[in-house]
């Protein structure tokens, strides 16, 4: 998804609420796959958990991870998600379920589709 982000790079949202025990491995799935994509194309890189007040340590990993981690208090899961997709640095924006994985070359794919100017928007379910 484009957004107001005003440089070119690739941002990935998680939107997260108490999933202390997966969070780990969407995050470790999602690095991965970012870092495949910065072999075919240097574009700058960020992971952002929408942490959906969380009473587990699901911020508290997110952060260890290098991921941002933001708290909108909104009450849907559409209004946190979208939170995160404005505050998103970078104009090119994936969402990935907080206990969903991502294989190794999704980045990659998408972010050849958009440079191609194929996608106008995408969401990741992996």
């Amino acid at each position: 998804m484009k957004t107001s982000g005003s440089k070119n790079g690739f941002s990935v949202v998680i939107s997260a609420h108490n999933k202390e025990k997966v969070i780990r491995y969407t995050l470790h799935s999602a690095w991965i796959a970012l870092q495949c994509l910065q072999r075919f194309d240097l574009a700058p890189v960020e992971i952002i958990v929408v942490d959906h007040d969380s009473t587990d340590r699901t911020a508290e990993i997110a952060l260890a991870s290098g991921a941002r981690v933001i708290k909108p208090h909104r009450r849907s899961k559409v209004s946190n998600e979208m939170a995160g997709v404005f505050a998103a640095r970078y104009s090119n924006v994936v969402t990935v379920n907080a206990d969903n994985l991502v294989s190794p070359l999704t980045f990659v794919k998408i972010w050849n589709e958009y440079k191609k100017g194929n996608l106008k928007a995408t969401e990741v379910s992996a």
